[in-house]
């Protein structure tokens, strides 16, 4: 919700987390409420706690694009790089729209050494959205 990103922004991450995991104990299926708890996870490090809350989220939503972003990041971050790719492959597919996925394809493969499909990824991150300053890093770094 618009509340928990405003409380996230401004690092109340524990209020954001109440109220989240509140929403969950009521519709336990809400996957929107779902990844942005794991979201808040992966902003705060708990990189296997929002694995679990995103693979929770994707059990009920194969194929929620923001959900499969947010695990292909948590994978990346952890070096699981081919299961990374495989989710965030999903991902941009299912969310064509979404830079930031986009941009996380893109470094996941710069660092599988696939640097034609990375600079398309990374590309159309910035063609989405110019300016995207990580996914310019990223493409700087596929040359």
């Amino acid at each position: 919700s618009n509340l928990t990103v405003r409380l996230s922004r401004g690092e109340r991450f524990a209020e954001a987390s109440d109220m989240l995991q509140r929403a969950l104990r009521y519709v336990p299926e809400y996957v929107d409420a779902r990844v942005a708890l794991a979201t808040l996870y992966l902003d705060e490090g708990r990189r296997m706690e929002a694995e679990e809350e995103l693979r929770r989220a994707l059990a009920t939503a194969p194929g929620h694009a923001e959900g499969l972003a947010r695990l292909g990041q948590a994978l990346w971050e952890r070096d699981a790089l081919p299961e990374a790719r495989d989710l965030l492959r999903r991902a941009v597919k299912v969310g064509s729209k979404d830079a930031s996925a986009h941009m996380l394809l893109g470094a996941v493969l710069v660092e599988s050494g696939e640097q034609d499909a990375a600079q398309k990824a990374l590309q159309t991150a910035l063609w989405l959205e110019p300016g995207h300053a990580p996914a310019a890093y990223w493409l700087g770094r596929s040359y």
